[in-house]
């Protein structure tokens, strides 16, 4: 768990700078590329998307030296994320890519689903809302067949973004789906996002 205080980010960097010093120094790959990942994702917690990229690259750089295709995979989708909070979607795109012929290879559907869903969002936000629907229901079908009741309820919440979908049904059964999953498994902050996005839909 991350804390949310510049101190205890500062002082949880400074630690994961000696551990891939160390690692690097020992020759500990596995290590290596575990603190990149860390570092990275302390950078994102302040904003810094930029910074943190190279970090995650170098990550997965490791992770496919060690033939470690989920460690890969997820350092790549952390790059994606960043590269899209940047607003570089090409990037994204090209490194969500990436990390999902990975979880393809690997057969692995939970980390699969979830990039579909993020590839899905970044979609919406080229305008390709074909693309973006066949994913968010490539995700949605995942998830039901895994039973994660977290993960169906964020790709539910964002199966019925786009403006189409939007206009002809201003409260989506798919986002009602989303939000009573959401109160099931009691995750307060994805109720109180499907709740705002059914608010704004019935205005």
């Amino acid at each position: 768990m991350w804390h949310e205080s510049n101190r205890d980010l500062d002082g949880a960097e400074v630690c994961f700078e000696r551990s891939l010093a160390l690692a690097k120094h020992v020759g500990h790959s596995d290590r290596v590329a575990n603190a990149l990942v860390n570092i990275g994702r302390i950078k994102v917690h302040r904003d810094e998307y930029g910074s943190s990229i190279p970090y995650f690259l170098e990550a997965a750089s490791a992770y496919e030296a060690l033939q470690r295709w989920d460690g890969m995979a997820r350092a790549l989708n952390n790059a994606g994320i960043a590269y899209a909070d940047l607003g570089q979607l090409d990037e994204a795109a090209e490194i969500y890519g990436r990390a999902l012929e990975l979880h393809e290879r690997i057969a692995d559907v939970v980390g699969g689903s979830s990039l579909k869903t993020n590839l899905a969002q970044l979609h919406m936000r080229r305008g390709d809302l074909d693309a973006a629907e066949v994913l968010i229901e490539q995700s949605i079908a995942a998830k039901r067949s895994l039973d994660d009741g977290y993960g169906l309820a964020i790709a539910l919440s964002h199966a019925d973004s786009s403006p189409p979908n939007a206009m002809t049904n201003p409260q989506p059964s798919w986002l009602l789906e989303a939000r009573s999953i959401a109160e099931t498994v009691q995750e307060q902050l994805v109720i109180d996002e499907i709740n705002s996005a059914i608010s704004t839909l019935a205005h």
